[in-house]
């Protein structure tokens, strides 16, 4: 595996998550992920929401939870065999993820791994303290070790952007082979 695969691979994931989570619509997401308990929006993002871009991706949904992740895009080897190519993880909160979901993701072989996030209010402020003082060094770890693989992509669902109630707004960004967080974007729902 190597970096431009991982990097296309996020790429084209990203793309297609921003085309349908756009079709979903401010008002259906609100009350989908917004308005809901916590383990709901799991539910959403990983039974309702991501098959379909599995299913554009080419790629097969494993139905059970694999190695303990919420959800797995697989596809067959040129031999036949069952590979997993996308390891997903939603999660609710920004600090439960640095010491079990990050080092989990980080820790498997795939040339995707995605972490899905909820926040309210995320900022530029928030953003250098969660990557430059938290998540930089799960990442580093591994990449000193020569065992990061992949790319690992990362999404926030802003909840509150600015303190309104008015949108949602996304972030995506990705953490590349090397260690080095690639160009983040956003989309406003």
């Amino acid at each position: 595996m190597n970096m431009t695969e991982s990097k296309e691979l996020w790429i084209k994931f990203m793309d297609i998550f921003k085309k349908n989570i756009q079709s979903v619509g401010f008002e259906n997401l609100k009350k989908e992920i917004s308005e809901v308990r916590l383990g709901d929006r799991t539910n959403f993002i990983c039974q309702k929401f991501l098959p379909n871009i599995a299913k554009e991706l080419d790629y097969e949904v494993y139905e059970k939870e694999f190695l303990k992740v919420d959800l797995s895009f697989w596809k067959p080897s040129s031999k036949g065999w069952w590979v997993p190519k996308i390891f997903i993880e939603s999660e609710n909160t920004l600090m439960s993820v640095t010491d079990s979901e990050m080092p989990k993701l980080l820790s498997l072989n795939a040339p995707l791994k995605v972490l899905i996030l909820y926040d309210y209010n995320w900022n530029e402020e928030k953003f250098e303290r969660m990557t430059i003082d938290t998540w930089d060094f799960n990442v580093k770890a591994f990449e000193l070790e020569g065992q990061l693989i992949g790319y690992l992509g990362i999404i926030i669902f802003d909840l509150y952007p600015k303190k309104t109630k008015d949108n949602i707004e996304l972030n995506f960004f990705a953490y590349n082979i090397e260690g080095k967080i690639e160009k983040s974007e956003k989309l406003i729902i």
